[in-house]
């Protein structure tokens, strides 16, 4: 599954679901995250019509 990210000035990328996750089993507002070596706190987590999963991240 892919997952976009967006801060909130900017889209960051589309991410495969597991890239996301890492060790992690689950993941909510607040969970710390890194992707291409920069970490980011999930501000909000989004599912859209069509079943993509959006997070927001600071």
């Amino acid at each position: 599954m892919t997952c976009e990210v967006y801060s909130n000035v900017s889209f960051i990328g589309e991410f495969k679901l597991f890239k996301i996750l890492g060790s992690e089993n689950i993941l909510s507002t607040g969970s710390i995250i890194e992707l291409d070596k920069v970490t980011y706190c999930i501000g909000g987590v989004y599912v859209r019509r069509d079943g993509t999963l959006v997070f927001e991240v600071s």
